[in-house]
């Protein structure tokens, strides 16, 4: 028996367990999204196009906007903004600045911004990380302290 290559919207929308309206406001928001359409006006999605439809559909279940499905489906990833209100620096700073700034803020006693809200983990992670190539830097930094006072 021959595999189908052509699906109505409704058979589209039952293999990604939709329903046909939700396809059709996702191709309003995902350009990618474009069914060839019949002499009678009605959308075919090819059998390659439903792959796409079960991702945008797990993906809006788990509470994606079809903005940030779209964005997904373009670049791999979503940016968004944190509300961290941190402003970007003119030249990155290496990492002989960063301990020294860090070194400089500790020994001045200044105490970290309080974030408002709790972090997301993928943060908490990047930050951890950070923290620990920092604190070698500062044990290396230490260790020719000790070096040059002896």
């Amino acid at each position: 028996m021959l595999e189908r290559l052509w699906f109505k919207i409704g058979e589209a929308a039952d293999q990604a367990g939709v329903t046909p309206r939700e396809i059709r406001y996702w191709e309003k928001i995902i350009p990618e999204l474009r069914p060839r359409r019949s002499k009678g006006n009605q959308r075919h999605y090819h059998r390659d196009d439903l792959p796409m439809l079960r991702c945008v559909a797990a993906w809006v279940k788990d509470g994606f906007t079809v903005a940030d499905c779209r964005e997904l489906l373009a670049k791999g990833s979503i940016t968004r903004d944190l509300g961290l209100d941190i402003e970007e620096p003119e030249h990155k700073a290496t990492e002989e600045e960063t301990v020294s700034e860090a070194v400089t803020d500790i020994m001045q006693g200044i105490p970290a911004p309080a974030m408002s809200a709790e972090p997301p983990p993928h943060l908490i992670e990047s930050l951890k990380t950070q923290l620990a190539g920092i604190t070698e830097s500062l044990k290396g930094l230490l260790a020719i302290l000790r070096k040059s006072d002896t």
